[in-house]
């Protein structure tokens, strides 16, 4: 869909025009949808992280190829 190309055009321009060596996202552990996109993109679960208001969040990193 719209978001899975959206997300891939960004990712190739991050690696290739900004020369990022990894990306990381982060997510609450209720957005089951934006986790099943960013598997979907390649991204991999590497743990939790606080965020400013103290929350729990999911930490997912996708490195380049």
């Amino acid at each position: 869909g719209f978001i899975h190309e959206a997300g891939n055009a960004i990712l190739d321009f991050a690696f290739s025009e900004l020369k990022l060596k990894k990306i990381l996202a982060i997510t609450s552990k209720e957005n089951k949808p934006s986790q099943a996109t960013l598997a979907k993109l390649g991204f991999e679960k590497n743990g939790t992280i606080k965020n400013p208001e103290g929350e729990e969040v999911l930490l997912y990193e996708k490195q380049k190829k």
